[in-house]
């Protein structure tokens, strides 16, 4: 009977290339559909196709060589001796046995079994205690956070009314370290670079924090951000702020000043 790299016509150390090559060539020639009058072409064209699964699979190619040398023996999975298996004393009891004051005297420990309803139950409860126990922890550290970020805005609040400038922007960055979303603190920071030291860009960065952490939308807040905007240039951002500011009514006279005031300064 010839070999697989006999049927395939290529040599035994032959590469995976070299094989698939072989194989469409061959099944091309002798598949049935082009040999209606040859009886044969469908056995051969079934041990082309063999072959090549073999060949093909490193691992089934490495077994059939080992068969054409003759070093393969295929392996005894027959038990010679069957040992019995243990059993246990009872099903949903164990015993451990230990020594207990004195060495020589044995005594036993009972061992129930707990079925999985209730461990499942009991791990669940557990798990739920956990969450509220976090969720309640952190909702308190959030509240106590908030509360000491409080009382710093209210001193930098008394700081400002003394014209104390630099230790109420001091308490200010404090309260913000604290309460990352404070939007009131960075207002009031906006405030101090706005009016008093005429810092116009940070002005725009600390009202735009302000309008991103802030609750509901405060028009106050727009138009001093429109403010620093047209003193640092920005003149086409600023009409939107005071667009936007022109929506509260008590706002409108002072948006509107501020409107024309912008404009004036965009054509010189």
């Amino acid at each position: 009977m010839k070999s697989y790299y006999e049927i395939l016509g290529i040599e035994s150390k032959a590469d995976s290339k070299t094989i698939k090559s072989a194989y469409k060539k061959m099944a091309f020639r002798h598949h049935p559909d082009r040999n209606p009058d040859d009886s044969a072409a469908e056995t051969r064209f079934k041990l082309i196709n063999e072959a090549y699964q073999t060949l093909s699979d490193p691992q089934k190619r490495y077994i059939y060589d080992l068969k054409l040398a003759g070093q393969w023996h295929e392996p005894d999975f027959q038990q010679t001796e069957q040992t019995p298996r243990p059993q246990r004393p009872y099903r949903y009891q164990t015993y451990t046995r230990y020594n207990y004051r004195n060495e020589n005297r044995p005594r036993y420990v009972r061992k129930v079994h707990v079925p999985l309803a209730y461990r499942l139950k009991a791990y669940g409860v557990t798990a739920l205690f956990l969450i509220l126990f976090w969720l309640g922890l952190s909702a308190f550290s959030r509240y106590t956070i908030h509360h000491k970020a409080e009382e710093l805005f209210e001193e930098s609040t008394s700081y400002l009314k003394t014209g104390n400038y630099e230790l109420a922007f001091y308490k200010l960055n404090q309260a913000i370290n604290l309460d990352k979303t404070y939007a009131e603190a960075y207002f009031q920071r906006g405030l101090i670079e706005l009016h008093f030291w005429k810092d116009y860009k940070y002005a725009e960065i600390n009202f735009t924090d302000a309008l991103r952490y802030s609750k509901k939308a405060f028009h106050e807040i727009y138009l001093k951000r429109g403010i620093s905007r047209m003193k640092a240039g920005k003149y086409e951002e600023a009409l939107i702020d005071f667009k936007k500011a022109s929506e509260d009514k008590k706002l409108v006279m002072d948006a509107q000043l501020f409107k024309e005031q912008t404009e004036k300064m965009m054509k010189h």
